[in-house]
């Protein structure tokens, strides 16, 4: 049942288009002097990226640093080390460039810097008030949302949980949402990362958490990525269709934070410190066991076709299995499942976890 209720604050600034990434230089100058980018993975040093980011703060007379030091999927250690670095470098502005996992990273990073606490004092509190440094979220990839959003998911490598830290503090100041940054993405990481982007548009609209609001955002989302995953996919070069996929996933990141994700989600966050599994694949690999059941609960039909239909169409199909997760991890994988697993409509009780992890082996 949708909820006719519901109220709506954001701040963010939101820089949008071809070519928004020019303005990086200026819109860092207006929060502070001393740039901190938070990248993973070696992404700025493909292409002339990192040559072309320099060049614009230089213009602006600003000074960047670089902490690469960020994986997959972000983990303690890593935010530890990267507030560390912040600290050092007297940081003033935290700018996350990347996929979900650099703008989680810079969230997280910004956070501990700025209260001088170790991620690990911060997570799992979501009463938490916090002191953070400005932030600039930069996605590159058309896919998480990340950049409008007040959650952070960082990896305990200890604890082989994801956890999260969660204010609203963390929300970036601004966002650069440039589509031609995600063009070098190729086709199969442009198929899981769109699909991150329409499972967050269902699930926030079969959510109890669903309004008024989330909802109309969550069907232009279905719409939009319907329309443009695949021509995305068959053609990177296709700015017009990458122009959409990064409208859709920014306006999900809307819906993640006024809304919630459902089941797959929550699971994927156990799942894949156990398996490797990226987010995407996880959830994926999940989907299939949850659309069965979603058909008891939707009257819309008719769209878990259309999802079915896409994933068969992009060729996403992984099982949990493929990753090593057997049979007997079932039960200690359920375990470590947490948050609002009511909010899901499939939700009964954890005979229901139990029976998708069972039927995405």
């Amino acid at each position: 049942m949708i909820m006719d209720n519901f109220q709506f604050k954001h701040s963010t600034k939101i820089v949008f288009g071809p070519g928004a990434l020019n303005s990086i230089g200026k819109e860092a100058k207006s929060l502070g002097g001393r740039i901190l980018v938070v990248s993973a993975g070696g992404f700025l040093s493909k292409g002339n990226l990192k040559e072309r980011i320099v060049k614009i703060f230089e213009n602006e007379n600003l000074k960047i640093e670089l902490f690469e030091g960020i994986a997959g999927e972000p983990k303690v250690s890593e935010i530890n080390q990267g507030s560390a670095f912040a600290q050092e470098k007297r940081s003033e502005v935290i700018i996350g460039l990347g996929g979900g996992s650099a703008i989680d990273a810079a969230k997280a990073i910004a956070a501990c810097a700025a209260s001088r606490q170790r991620i690990e004092k911060l997570l799992d509190d979501n009463n938490i008030s916090l002191s953070v440094l400005p932030l600039i979220a930069v996605p590159t990839t058309a896919g998480t949302g990340s950049e409008l959003t007040k959650g952070a998911i960082i990896s305990d490598s200890e604890e082989k949980i994801k956890r999260a830290l969660r204010s609203e503090e963390i929300i970036p100041k601004i966002a650069i949402v440039d589509p031609e940054l995600t063009l070098s993405l190729p086709p199969g990481l442009t198929a899981l990362t769109g699909f991150d982007a329409l499972a967050h548009a269902l699930e926030t609209l079969i959510s109890k958490k669903a309004n008024l609001f989330t909802q109309a955002l969550s069907q232009q989302a279905l719409t939009t990525i319907f329309q443009n995953l695949p021509l995305a996919v068959k053609d990177g070069n296709n700015l017009a269709a990458r122009t959409k996929m990064s409208f859709a996933s920014m306006i999900m990141g809307y819906n993640l934070t006024y809304a919630t994700t459902c089941l797959p989600h929550r699971i994927q966050y156990a799942v894949g410190t156990i398996s490797g599994m990226s987010h995407a694949l996880g959830v994926a690999a999940l989907y299939p066991a949850w659309l069965k059941m979603a058909e008891d609960v939707t009257t819309d039909k008719k769209i878990l076709s259309d999802v079915r239909n896409l994933m068969e169409a992009l060729e996403i199909n992984v099982r949990l299995g493929d990753f090593g997760i057997k049979k007997e991890d079932i039960k200690s994988i359920s375990d470590k499942v947490m948050g609002t697993l009511d909010q899901d409509p499939v939700y009964r009780d954890e005979g229901t976890v139990i029976n998708i992890l069972e039927n995405s082996l």
